[in-house]
């Protein structure tokens, strides 16, 4: 007799075709241990699901058939119905998703579902099997061999344990329909249906007697096994199994019968063509009222593709112990290399240590005896200096007159190169520290000139001085040590030069931060220096001209210690030279600078434009900003245009003066200490949402680079100004934001 006779030929009534289509139901649904669910194709609802559904999702099946699919599938309720229309149109009958248990654990799964009509409805059986631990062998496969691995995981999803659940016939269908033949038409599309889902399962199929005998098997294990169904039915089922296999039935036969099922049991199925195919058998015992065991359903899963991913890892393991022993054994030998290298190396660097403390130890010996003695021999020459000159008062003739002068001459010469010694000792010996202190750069440097002046005009040189007119007036910096460079170079130039003159100009080069770098051009018409010379002239002890008969006297200190001195307040010295042409010796220092009193860039403002009020009398903008010369110097120009203003000098005095006084703009500094520009920002808004009020806030960064105004635009600010402030720019704001 063939499936079809067993499931549709039935000559009782419909109440006992509907009783024996309930028992069936019931053994290949609700009491299999494959879970199963039953879904509306359209809504996604739930219609029914079996015990092996409830507790793997860990609810009631009170609760599940509350539930949609989308609240135990992980994608989105759209792409959850496309899904199911795939299904329901048959495009794809197996799936692979990601669904959420009831205590949050994220399961992977692999689910067969297709098409089935009951009650005239159309609705979706779905199995579903849990691949969580076959995926996590994918995932080591994918890390020994990324190659391999979509095609690893394509073919491992197929292995994947799947359950059917069958449709669930319509709860209501008693209460609903009433009419015997109606009742029978439904129960015999039923049975069809179910007849085709058995049939044509993805898996396996197959029912045993209490002998082990098959007694039905569907088309799927058939095609695998390659029998007719006549040539199966009949026979038992261990005849085409292997040895290994009778054994794992045998073992597990009595716990079967014991608790009525038994779940993923490795067997390897022999094939006519005498092939092994295998497989994972989960099975349940059909018992009757009394506990008697009857006959047995058995669900079958082909892992061919499971086995092969499993000989592959395994293949993999052994060529990556192989790979790493060899490894092993040549890093144990590199590392034994490695050590005798690292300690030879520690050796060297401990003798090159001692060696470098030794030098500079007597680096260090050096300068203090040349201080010392530099200090020694300059308090006796001060002494003859003064003693000259007191006796030069006194009543001298022609011939003394002239002697003495000589005398203080070269007691001066003497003294001049003592100081060269003895500043170069100290700033050898870090004696030395910049001083930063208000003054005037014209008149600095104009007293610099006048001193040289004399000189010059006695040999016919020209000394010209050029500033540019933005640099401000007022600069913070050490006047003695600019006065000692600046005075060098320009006495070198004036020694050096025969004829023609001297130029300085002195150009600003822009603003770091609140200081303004300056650079300093001497140029003369002098004798020029060779170009193989010119590496020795800022080497301490060292003269061009070092021979007997020299032309020109020095200590050859000079430009040692103005490119120290220059090294010191932030810059950098070096020289352009044409032998018989001249040289152009310049160099470069950062000085502090006074915005307050800087009224330079203010000038260049369009006073047209910033004479309108807009009636901001009123207004009061808060400016927060802990550098205190841009605070001083931005509160300066505000005030100058008529704006009100109050002064924080970091981001949590802003916060105070916003929650108690009330402000209508922010300037906010970013980088500030106790509070920052965009934690206080962030701060403000919170105070503001309550009130659904807004205060434009406006960040002030030294920050330049891309994506910076797109930050403070993102922290909640308004706006966006880059340091060194424009005031022109700020003000462009304020109209852009008060309107």
């Amino acid at each position: 007799m063939s499936n079809e006779d067993i499931i549709n030929n039935n000559p009782g009534s419909p109440e006992e075709n509907s009783h024996s289509f309930d028992a069936l139901y019931d053994s290949l649904f609700k009491y299999n241990h494959s879970i199963m669910l039953l879904v509306d194709p359209e809504t996604g609802a739930i219609i029914d699901a079996n015990s092996a559904a409830c507790s793997f999702y860990g609810y009631s099946y009170t609760d599940l058939l509350k539930m949609n699919v989308c609240q135990i599938n992980t994608l989105t309720n759209e792409q959850i119905l496309v899904e199911l229309h795939k299904a329901k149109s048959e495009n794809r009958k197996q799936f692979f998703f990601k669904h959420k248990l009831s205590n949050g654990e994220i399961r992977s799964v692999e689910v067969y579902s297709g098409p089935m009509v009951m009650n005239n409805k159309q609705l979706l059986y779905s199995i579903v099997h849990d691949v969580t631990e076959q995926r996590k062998a994918e995932e080591e496969i994918i890390e020994l061999n990324r190659k391999l691995e979509n095609k690893v995981v394509e073919r491992t999803l197929q292995l994947q344990e799947a359950n059917y659940l069958l449709e669930q016939t319509n709860a209501s269908l008693e209460e609903e329909i009433s009419e015997r033949m109606k009742i029978e038409e439904n129960l015999n599309k039923s049975m069809l249906e179910i007849s085709d889902l058995y049939e044509n399962a993805p898996c396996g199929y197959h029912s045993l007697d209490q002998n082990g005998i098959i007694i039905r098997i569907n088309d799927t294990e058939l095609q695998w096994l390659g029998y007719s169904r006549e040539e199966v039915l009949g026979k038992k089922f261990k005849d085409f199994i292997t040895f290994d296999s009778r054994k794992i039935y045998k073992e597990n036969y009595p716990e079967y019968i014991k608790r009525g099922y038994v779940k993923d049991l490795d067997f390897t199925i022999i094939r006519k063509d005498g092939t092994l195919l295998p497989v994972l058998v989960s099975g349940t015992a059909i018992k009757d009222e009394n506990g008697k065991f009857i006959m047995s359903r058995s669900t079958v899963y082909d892992i061919s593709l499971k086995k092969q991913a499993e000989d592959k890892l395994r293949q993999l393991n052994n060529e990556l112990e192989e790979i790493i022993a060899y490894r092993t054994y040549h890093l144990e030998e590199t590392n034994a290399m490695l050590e005798e290298e690292i300690n030879e190396h520690y050796r060297v660097e401990a003798e090159l240590i001692k060696a470098k403390e030794d030098a500079e130890k007597a680096n260090t010996a050096k300068s203090n005896f040349l201080a010392n003695m530099s200090h020694e021999i300059r308090t006796p020459m001060n002494g003859i200096i003064g003693m000259t000159e007191l006796t030069l008062m006194t009543d001298l003739n022609e011939e003394q007159i002239t002697y003495l002068n000589l005398v203080k001459k070269s007691a001066e010469s003497l003294l001049r190169i003592i100081n060269d010694i003895l500043d170069y000792a100290k700033i050898e010996a870090g004696m030395i520290k910049v001083e930063n202190k208000p003054f005037i750069l014209p008149e600095v440097m104009n007293e610099i000139v006048t001193l040289f002046n004399i000189n010059a005009k006695q040999k016919g040189l020209v000394i010209t001085l050029r500033t540019d007119e933005n640099i401000p007036p007022i600069l913070y910096g050490d006047t003695l040590r600019l006065r000692q460079v600046s005075g060098n170079l320009l006495g070198n130039a004036v020694k050096f030069t025969a004829q023609g003159g001297i130029d300085i100009v002195i150009k600003q080069r822009g603003f770091v931060r609140d200081k303004v770098k300056l650079e300093f051009i001497f140029k003369d018409t002098g004798i020029g220096i060779p170009e193989e010379k010119r590496g020795q002239l800022f080497q301490r002890f060292t003269q061009l001209d070092s021979s007997d008969t020299k032309q020109y006297q020095g200590t050859g200190l000079g430009l040692a210690i103005s490119k120290k001195l220059v090294e010191m307040m932030g810059g950098e010295i070096w020289i352009e030279s044409q032998v018989e042409v001249g040289s152009v010796f310049c160099f470069t220092a950062f000085f502090g600078v006074d915005k307050a009193n800087d009224t330079v860039e203010i000038s260049k403002i369009d006073e047209n434009k910033l004479s309108a009020k807009s009636g901001r009398d009123s207004k009061i903008l808060l400016v927060v900003e802990d550098d205190e010369v841009s605070r001083q110097s931005i509160v300066a120009f505000l005030k100058m245009k008529g704006i009100k203003t109050l002064v924080a000098e970091n981001g949590q005095t802003a916060i105070e003066i916003f929650k108690n006084v009330g402000v209508d703009m922010i300037l906010m500094d970013v980088q500030m200490p106790i509070l920052d520009g965009f934690t206080a920002t962030k701060e403000i808004r919170r105070i503001e949402r309550p009130k659904n009020a807004h205060t434009p806030i406006i960040a002030m960064t030294a920050y330049a680079l891309a994506g910076d105004k797109e930050r403070c635009l993102m922290m909640g600010m308004d706006d966006y100004i880059s340091k060194p402030i424009d005031f022109k720019s700020i003000y462009e704001i304020i109209e852009k934001h008060w309107g």
